[in-house]
């Protein structure tokens, strides 16, 4: 599970077959591949030996197959890929299982990224986007101060980027059909990612707050970004 590893789980998942990722061929040897079915070939599937590595952890780059998991295991935005590409500017769409007034997600991808890649940030996404005071009784609306930010960063090498963030959270000013919605559910817009049987109405819900959020977020940071988006209708 990349850095979620834990090590003293592996015996009873892998016994239980309780798997969170598959063991795929190598992309680095796929010259290996095409002897198949030949004496030297390797077959398509991992060998039993490979049970073991499982269990034990035994995994490298250059082995025939690799095990591969979900991408959250690691970082679950991908904005630590994009600034390993040295993107100039990253639009990061946070739609983790954080709370609205909690940041776990973004700030370990900050963290990954200042380890492994040396890239300094000056954004503060929770002063920013978290709602302000604590949560008020059930049953009252808690709005967020906004649903995007942004700011710079620097890379290892003093070339700067920006990034903009922008995190499901509903704001006071946002449109009537949302807050209505969110006042009459608690979960709204953090339902848990177990829950995927949506209604109709929830989905719209949630359409319109992306929309609107998205919206907002370029007119912000986008020059005339209120003029392209939505996109134009095709011809």
């Amino acid at each position: 599970m990349g850095r979620m590893t834990r090590p003293w789980l592996r015996l009873y998942m892998v016994i239980a077959n309780l798997r969170l990722g598959v063991w795929i061929p190598n992309p680095r040897r796929m010259d290996d591949f095409r002897t198949v079915g030949g004496r030297r070939g390797h077959r398509l599937l991992p060998r039993p030996d490979y049970l073991l590595r499982e269990i034990f952890g035994r995994n490298h780059l250059d082995a025939p197959f690799l095990y591969v998991t979900d991408g959250g295991h690691y970082e679950n935005l991908g904005l630590v890929e994009l600034l390993r590409r040295k993107c100039a500017t990253i639009w990061c769409i946070d739609a983790s299982g954080d709370q609205i007034d909690t940041f776990g997600t973004i700030g370990g991808a900050f963290r990954t990224a200042g380890s492994e890649l040396g890239v300094r940030f000056d954004i503060d996404p929770k002063a920013a986007m978290a709602p302000s005071g604590d949560r008020p009784a059930t049953g009252k609306p808690w709005y967020v101060k906004s649903p995007y930010c942004g700011g710079d960063f620097t890379y290892g090498d003093g070339k700067k980027g920006r990034l903009i963030v922008v995190k499901a959270g509903v704001p006071a000013n946002a449109p009537w059909s949302v807050r209505s919605y969110q006042s009459e559910h608690a979960n709204f817009p953090c339902d848990p990612t177990l829950d995927q049987l949506f209604d109709g109405e929830r989905f719209d819900a949630y359409r319109e707050l992306g929309r609107y959020s998205v919206e907002q977020a370029l007119t912000a940071f986008t020059p005339m970004g209120a003029k392209i988006w939505p996109p134009p209708p095709k011809s």
